[in-house]
């Protein structure tokens, strides 16, 4: 009997068991992650906090849909933060996708420190 076999024939009241213990274990005793900035994360934050004020904050939107669900988070996290710094930002895209996404971006930053 090959393993495809062998697992087909496991009784499905354990693997509902399986299933329930890895569902329940982390609800019934939690744990907590500490996310930690990486260096160059650090040096971006710290360079944006220590720029001259006759400078100007570039953030190139030169991604698509099909990553801004990883991308667009970083850009709008980024966006605040020189927001909040009064930093002068200029937004830049190669793509036509990219205006969309700066529009979006824009928009959501602007109504965050305006309300």
């Amino acid at each position: 009997m090959n393993f495809w076999h062998r697992l087909q024939a496991i009784d499905r009241r354990w693997i509902y068991l399986v299933i329930w213990l890895v569902v329940m274990i982390p609800l019934l005793f939690p744990f907590y992650i500490k996310p930690q900035a990486s260096p160059p994360v650090s040096r971006l934050f710290n360079y944006v906090d220590t720029m001259p004020e006759d400078r100007a904050l570039v953030i190139s939107f030169d991604y698509t849909p099909d990553t801004q669900a990883e991308l667009h988070p970083m850009a709008i996290a980024l966006m605040r933060h020189a927001f909040a710094n009064k930093t002068r930002l200029g937004l830049l895209t190669l793509q036509v996708y990219g205006l969309g996404l700066i529009e979006d971006a824009l928009q959501q930053v602007t109504e965050e420190f305006n309300s």
